[in-house]
């Protein structure tokens, strides 16, 4: 069912950007007329490589854009467990940065404000 819609209603899938080395890969399609880009992205959580690869997403964030990723940043107090002290990071102020210029939203965090929930445990 999933692979009737997909193939039903996405067009022109084709690969933009590949960087294996730095985690990335872009994808642009077509969904009823409307160009999206999707960006998989990994961010190591070694604060010099997040910085550096925010950088490099900052130029792929164009048009529509659906980032699905792991930042491996703590964006806020919800992001860390109870009792833990969060330190201030440069990558995180680069992430929320991006966030403004380009108009991108957490759409998980948007939809459960006071939520705190982690994958890795």
């Amino acid at each position: 069912m999933l692979c009737s819609f997909w193939c039903d209603c996405v067009e022109k899938i084709r690969e933009v950007y590949k960087n294996l080395r730095r985690r990335i890969l872009v994808v642009e399609f077509i969904y009823r007329d409307i160009n999206f880009r999707l960006i998989n992205i990994y961010v190591p959580n070694i604060e010099v490589d997040s910085r550096e690869i925010l950088e490099e997403l900052k130029g792929l964030v164009v048009g529509k854009c659906i980032i699905v990723r792991n930042f491996n940043i703590k964006c806020s107090r919800l992001d860390v467990g109870k009792g833990v002290k969060s330190r201030w990071e440069k990558s995180r102020g680069m992430l929320m940065e991006i966030m403004r210029e380009k108009g991108l939203i957490d759409v998980w965090s948007y939809e459960n404000p006071e939520k705190r929930e982690f994958t890795w445990r």
